[in-house]
């Protein structure tokens, strides 16, 4: 993986005070944070002895971050649904970069894309009713500045997706 040997902490910032506080260690990759609707739980990508894998710790950093997958591969880029019943990432635990979903106690993972594409980023819409998503060819690894991307929009009614965009560059 290109993040192998990345660090990076994770800080929160209370507007209010001004006060900056660390959330995770020095030693470890940690990116790509987001906020539980109900702003007590951050959820974010962790590098692990060189596994990725998506990682949860209350904002107010009291208790341990809970490891919430453990699949080989890369796990990346979690968001929670605006009711907070699930959290979307993507990981290649299949073999190719699809997007999966959870319980935000890391249960009931479950893979939702199969199409043949590397899909990442899943975004949901504030209606809870759509992910948003990239999309490249099956054998591009990472998100590369010089392949063909597609923003895609799968319903989570019908399950049907549509491409919102296609352009080159990651």
């Amino acid at each position: 993986s290109a993040l192998q040997g990345a660090v990076g902490d994770l800080w929160l910032l209370n507007l209010e005070t001004q006060q900056l506080d660390n959330l995770t260690s020095d030693e470890f990759a940690d990116y790509a944070p987001m906020f539980s609707p109900d702003g007590k739980y951050v959820v974010y990508t962790g590098g692990r002895g060189g596994e990725y894998d998506i990682y949860r710790m209350t904002v107010d950093g009291s208790g341990q971050e809970v490891r919430l997958t453990n699949a080989p591969g890369l796990d990346d880029g979690p968001d929670y649904t605006p009711d907070g019943r699930f959290i979307y990432w993507n990981s290649e635990r299949t073999g190719h970069m699809q997007i999966w979903r959870m319980r935000p106690d890391g249960s009931a993972q479950e893979q939702v894309t199969n199409d043949g594409y590397a899909d990442w980023c899943p975004h949901p819409s504030p209606d809870g009713k759509w992910i948003v998503f990239l999309s490249y060819e099956t054998d591009v690894k990472g998100h590369p500045e010089n392949k063909d991307v597609m923003l895609r929009l799968l319903s989570l009614e019908t399950k049907r997706i549509e491409v919102l965009a296609k352009l080159f560059g990651g």
